[in-house]
């Protein structure tokens, strides 16, 4: 609610051939732009006092103005562009704090019966999965299920 007309702001800081593009998800958004000046120059002022009025500002940590061959993430998905096509991946912060979590789980309910651990793995593996499902993941998916088969390995060896 409190984003609502960010939109628009950000379009009329432009001329309508300068190509900036708007999105947003709750209260984060990506503008991207014909080029890197024109958002300095025009868009990131412009935003900086949509924000002022409301009593907000930007994240100096979260806010990044880079060339889209270098990348960015954005709600834990990674995006580059390689020659003509753009590759959206899940980010490494993610796929590390999946791993950390699984982590957690086998030793928390290393004690447990076997199907209670297997549940709790299906939840937060499937759930993951399924957000990450329409993206070029399957790097990612090896990563994670040769985790998940080493620590379960490791777990019932011991």
């Amino acid at each position: 609610m409190t984003l609502d007309g960010l939109e628009e702001v950000v379009s009329r800081a432009v001329p309508r051939r300068n190509r900036v593009n708007f999105i947003r998800y709750a209260d984060d958004f990506i503008i991207t732009g014909k080029s890197k000046r024109l958002l300095e120059e025009r868009v990131k002022p412009a935003v900086e006092q949509f924000l002022a009025k409301r009593g907000l500002t930007l994240s100096e940590e979260k806010t990044v103005l880079t060339y889209i061959r270098v990348g960015f993430t954005f709600l834990g998905q990674t995006f580059r562009k390689h020659g003509r096509k753009l590759h959206i991946t899940p980010s490494d912060e993610g796929i590390q704090s999946l791993i950390e979590k699984v982590g957690t789980l086998i030793r928390k309910y290393v004690s447990a019966p076997m199907v209670i651990l297997i549940k709790k793995l299906n939840q937060v593996l499937h759930g993951w999965a399924n957000y990450h499902r329409h993206v070029v993941a399957s790097e990612a998916f090896n990563r994670i299920d040769t985790y998940v088969f080493e620590e379960l390995w490791r777990m019932l060896r011991k």
